[in-house]
Parts: structure tokens; C-alpha cells; sequence
């Protein structure tokens, strides 16, 4: 490995519904920077495993049998303050997503989405910033998104673009993969009232929001 290569981030799967961990597997091994490196089907086993296998990141079944979500949080956050809790959920519930955001959790991703917005979601949370899939963000905000500020990680994509850079050039300075770049300007675009990459660039740097 070169000194510019940067190990896969480990992660840990619990989920008690085994077709769904099997779809995560292969999803998983055609990522280059992240390595799921166990699963489980408990809420017991899952805290086993974060104390021995020390994950970068918890995919966590809301719905699980054993401990409650909530205790469940708190549990792996005091194993492990720097531990990045994805929350995989049916259920689309704005009020339980801000209680378990509240308790620190990184990311709400709706298993109907998942395979599509896992990988954003993780960009998104290792990069410290939260991800809530865009059906809860609607609910959460009273479908308001537009009124949103932008996030630090949107400014940045958006002060790369307007110093020209390609989505693929912006993905390789940020660390992130190209889907993600995407997903951050469809959100910029949304917050700005804009449909291009060229006038969410403008309307940012004439709202002084970046300077180049």
C-alpha cells in the first residue's frame, strides 16, 4: 500500500433480517473505502462485536431484537465516542430520527433507499457532518429543505466548482466518490433555487457564501 493509499474504514452490520446483511455483503465488496468486517443479528451480539472489532462505523437495524435502539446508542457511543451510527430504518419517523440525532446518531437511512444512498451516508458522516435520507429531511423540516442553510460539506463542493473543477476532480480533493458530489449539489440546487452547476456557483458567491 502507498503512503497515499488510505485503508478501507471498517464497518459492522446488525440487522436481524439475514437477506437484507447479504445485500449489504455485496454491496460492500464492490467498495473500495469501506470493508464490512462483521454482521450480526442482535442487539446483544452487535455490542460484543464493537468491543472487540473497534468499527469505524455501526449499520444499525432500528428494529432488532434485544435492546431498544436508543439504549443501543448509547451503549456503542460509550464504547466508542468516535463511532459512526447509521440508523437502517422502515419506518419513516421524524420524531424518534431527531430524538436518536439528539443522542448522537450520524446518519437515518431508509432501507427502501438504502443500496442507492448508503455510500452517500457514509461519506457524508465520516466527513462529521449528519445525513438523513431526503423523504425524513422533508418530514423534519415541514418540507422546508429549501430554507435550509448550506452545509460546511455543500460551501465546499460549491467553491470547487466554481474554481472549475470537474464532479470527479471535486471527489478526489474532498475524499468522497463521485455519487456523493452529486447528491451534494442536487442539495445546493434545492437550498439555492437553481437548476445548474454554474448558476449554484454564481447565486453562492453572490450571496458571499464562498469567495474565490
Amino acid at each position: 500500500m502507498s503512503e497515499h493509499t488510505k485503508a478501507p474504514l471498517s464497518v459492522l452490520a446488525a440487522d436481524d433480517h439475514q437477506i437484507f446483511l447479504q445485500g449489504l455483503c455485496s454491496l460492500f465488496i464492490q467498495i473500495e473505502n469501506y470493508q464490512l468486517i462483521g454482521t450480526c443479528t442482535n442487539g446483544d451480539d452487535l455490542l460484543g462485536l464493537a468491543k472487540s472489532e473497534a468499527p469505524a462505523v455501526v449499520l444499525l437495524d432500528l428494529s432488532m431484537p434485544g435492546p431498544g435502539a436508543t439504549a443501543l446508542l448509547t451503549e456503542l457511543l460509550r464504547i466508542n465516542p468516535a463511532v459512526k451510527v447509521v440508523a437502517l430504518t422502515l419506518h419513516l419517523d421524524a420524531a424518534r430520527a431527531k430524538q436518536l440525532f439528539s443522542l448522537g446518531l450520524a446518519a437515518y437511512v431508509l432501507k427502501e433507499s438504502a443500496f442507492h444512498e448508503l455510500i452517500i451516508a457514509l461519506d457524508t458522516v465520516v466527513h462529521e457532518e449528519r445525513y438523513a435520507s431526503p423523504a425524513l429531511q422533508a418530514a423534519m423540516n415541514g418540507d422546508q429543505a429549501a430554507a435550509e442553510p448550506l452545509t460546511g460539506r455543500e460551501l465546499m463542493v460549491l467553491d470547487a466548482v466554481a474554481r472549475g473543477m470537474s464532479n470527479k476532480e471535486i471527489a478526489r480533493e474532498l475524499s468522497i466518490s463521485e455519487r456523493t458530489v452529486r447528491f451534494h449539489l442536487s442539495n445546493t440546487f434545492s437550498k439555492l433555487d437553481v437548476v445548474s452547476r454554474s448558476s449554484a456557483a454564481a447565486k453562492a458567491l453572490s450571496l458571499d457564501l464562498i469567495r474565490i
